[in-house]
């Protein structure tokens, strides 16, 4: 896994754990094991991470959301609010 990612993955976790006001981009680097110097050098501040993270995960909000099978039966509405639940944890 690319670094940019780990970083993201990293920092979605700590958001969901704690809240995105407690958590510095130097506990998001010290939790992936990287400086703050590198964690910057790929995002430059925590709220060009928080961006990038909403990016995704309205990608993937697009991508579940334009399904044709939701639309038809109860079984993909119900995998629908799972997979939506997934790209919050």
């Amino acid at each position: 896994m690319k670094t940019k990612d780990k970083i993201l993955e990293s920092a979605a976790a700590l958001f969901n754990k704690h809240s995105v006001g407690e958590i510095s981009v130097n506990h998001i680097a010290k939790e992936i094991g990287i400086s703050p110097g590198n964690l910057r050098y790929h995002y430059k501040t925590k709220e060009d991470i928080v961006h990038k993270i909403w990016d995704r995960l309205t990608v993937h909000l697009d991508e579940i959301w334009s399904d044709p099978e939701i639309h038809f039966n109860e079984s993909a509405i119900a995998q629908w609010l799972f997979n939506l639940g997934n790209l919050y944890y």
